[in-house]
């Protein structure tokens, strides 16, 4: 299937850092993902926020050059409007960042309801509204298409409430059940996957339209899931929302659909081993979507083979030996820390130099002794104890 992804991003002034340049399809062959990290305060985000501001122009308007014309010539034409300094900052972030596509830009206006173009920022959570009844889903078809201005994931609840009235009603009146029974299939295998749990199921409370969650530890309502599990799930059932209001806009529930979602800190609220696993899960659900994101954690940056990762701080690109590495080599070669140690071990680290600098076996002893609480179960502690043992044999190796 061809759609457009994302092959290269020209930053153009993102604060410190002017006229940067992101190649994400060296090859020409396939869409890549992009992880984009750098130190706070290097505009990663900013960098999602505007390519959110150019897909939006793109659903509506057309490409980047017709937006920032169209802003030019309103502000050269009411120089005294109040609305010209939101104006004026919005073309400044649309120009921040440019865009190069694989296809001509145009595909976006003309497939519009078909393609996925979305931004999760960081601090996305499933929001806790009250369902009190059954809806169609009209004002979801809108949203999709960009005619109604409501934001999906304050609607999620009831969009699974519609499906599941859909789905008894299928049973009623004896139609297939494919379309709706898969919806929730699927949901509970991402939620299998989510909880490193094979017994989860979806539970439907109808009598409060709500549901619930069952596995082997016991159940627990949607509404009280951690900030964690809360974030992680906003991000699927958002895109199983928009993947099936698309398939039945187009009649195929077969259909893979395309589409480039911007995710700002993914780590966000996630214990380590569901950093490392929630990109991945995203592509192994969504195969056809391109996911561009903005992150500190070195197992993001770590977890998807099919992926480039630009460090804004330093320039550089990398693509496949993060894959290779410990976290505490990504500390050091892509982070920049001077060791993978924190602070305290930093200290004694200091501290051990300087009594083995001196021969001051003494001293190396009692940094053992005093800290030893410190080092119990790392490696630390089996490189002061060989000190000790060079010492002791008269062989000391400065």
């Amino acid at each position: 299937m061809s759609f457009p992804y994302i092959k290269a991003l020209t930053i153009n002034d993102c604060y410190a850092y002017q006229n940067l340049q992101v190649d994400a399809d060296p090859d020409g062959l396939a869409f890549k993902h992009i992880i984009l990290t750098g130190k706070n305060g290097s505009g990663k985000s900013t960098i999602l926020k505007s390519l959110d501001l150019n897909f939006g122009y793109l659903r509506i308007k057309g490409p980047q050059e017709k937006a920032i014309k169209n802003f030019q010539i309103f502000i050269s034409d009411n120089p005294n409007s109040p609305n010209i300094p939101n104006w004026q900052s919005q073309l400044e972030m649309l120009s921040q960042v440019n865009p190069s596509f694989s296809t001509e830009s145009n595909y976006f206006l003309e497939k519009n309801p078909n393609y996925i173009l979305h931004f999760f920022d960081s601090k996305r959570h499933l929001l806790k509204e009250a369902v009190t009844t059954v809806t169609d889903n009209l004002e979801f078809e809108k949203a999709l298409s960009g005619e109604k201005e409501i934001v999906l994931s304050t609607r999620l609840k009831q969009y699974l409430v519609n499906k599941k009235v859909a789905q008894a009603f299928d049973q009623i009146e004896q139609r297939p059940l494919d379309q709706n029974q898969n919806f929730f299939e699927n949901f509970e295998l991402i939620l299998q996957t989510l909880f490193s749990d094979k017994t989860i199921s979806l539970i439907f409370k109808r009598n409060k339209f709500d549901f619930s969650i069952k596995g082997k530890d016991g159940e627990i309502s949607i509404e009280h899931l951690s900030d964690g599990f809360s974030s992680a799930l906003s991000i699927f059932l958002d895109l199983m929302v928009r993947v099936d209001l698309i398939r039945q806009n187009i009649g195929d529930y077969t259909f893979e659909v395309p589409g480039i979602i911007l995710i700002d800190e993914p780590e966000n609220h996630l214990h380590l081993e569901l950093q490392y696993a929630i990109l991945p899960i995203i592509t192994t659900f969504f195969p056809c979507i391109q996911i561009i994101a903005a992150t500190h954690s070195p197992a993001v940056i770590s977890s998807l083979p099919n992926a480039i990762v630009y460090d804004i701080s330093t320039q550089k690109t990398i693509s496949d030996w993060p894959l290779g590495c410990s976290f505490s080599e990504l500390m050091l070669r892509h982070f920049g820390l001077e060791n993978e140690y924190g602070p305290v071990a930093d200290k004694i680290i200091d501290d051990v130099k300087a009594a083995v600098k001196d021969k001051d076996r003494d001293k190396l002893f009692s940094i053992f002794t005093e800290n030893e609480k410190y080092l119990e179960g790392n490696t630390l502690k089996i490189e002061i104890e060989n000190e000790l043992i060079r010492m002791e044999a008269g062989k000391l190796v400065k």
